[in-house]
């Protein structure tokens, strides 16, 4: 992909503006609060529907090992939503660095449930990246660690199983309250707020699920994040968790 095929590629995906009554902690690599250039926390909004550009373009983009996890997708719109929201992860990423997409290189983890990183020079940007049905959500930020979670609504969970292991007693107790035709809802924004929250930490929240524990646990002894609920579309709801200390 070309250097004007990604800047074309940016313009038609969103800046998402966080809430109005809230803002995230700065740093001093980026002193400004909020979103825009200069701003502490960034977050690219994606609709891989509106994203019209040949996969093999996008492909092109992709490292080795991306593109060997896209070819492992099990289905055509899996794998689509894959390569779109790595090849724009990649995008925004060197838009921030100043070089080439395919110059971004990312740190090998060997614990897979540890969240990607970048390698080299990195100017102290960090990122998160999630992704569902119809929609991906990219995190930036600089001199903090950053989570992001979106869920779709129209996905089926086994809600009380899931929340009887992993929530809290109060969020258990938030979801009790939830009006019936509000629970779904209720319950995708806590669990977004789970993800991003331990997603921030590094430490993935597929681990704690396999390890039948409570996510909270790998959060012990860590700074409580900021966290906030994102305001996306009618169908998504989301979450974004920002270490409150450089």
């Amino acid at each position: 992909m070309t250097p004007q095929r990604a800047q074309a590629l940016l313009t038609r995906i969103e800046l998402l503006a966080l809430p109005a009554r809230a803002a995230p902690p700065t740093s001093t690599a980026a002193p400004a609060p909020g979103t825009g250039k200069g701003a502490a926390v960034k977050i690219w909004k994606i609709v891989p529907d509106q994203i019209d550009d040949p996969l093999e373009r996008m492909i092109a983009v992709l490292g080795r090992s991306e593109c060997e996890r896209a070819r492992g997708k099990r289905t055509a719109q899996s794998r689509r939503t894959y390569v779109i929201a790595h090849a724009c992860l990649r995008e925004v990423l060197a838009a921030e660095l100043g070089i080439d997409p395919r110059e971004v290189r990312f740190a090998q983890a060997k614990d897979p449930y540890r969240k990607p990183a970048l390698t080299g020079n990195t100017q102290g940007l960090t990122f998160n990246l999630s992704h569902t049905r119809g929609l991906i959500l990219i995190a930036v930020a600089r001199g903090r660690e950053v989570g992001v979670d979106v869920e779709w609504l129209g996905r089926r969970v086994v809600k009380m199983a899931l929340s009887g292991k992993h929530f809290t007693e109060s969020e258990l107790s938030e979801l009790a309250c939830a009006p019936r035709d509000e629970r779904d809802h209720c319950f995708l924004q806590l669990w977004a707020r789970k993800e991003a929250r331990v997603k921030m930490t590094g430490e993935g929240l597929r681990r704690a699920i396999d390890d039948n524990a409570d996510p909270d646990r790998f959060c012990a002894g860590a700074e409580e994040p900021w966290l906030c609920d994102l305001e996306l579309a009618p169908d998504h709801v989301g979450a974004l968790a920002v270490q409150t200390r450089s």
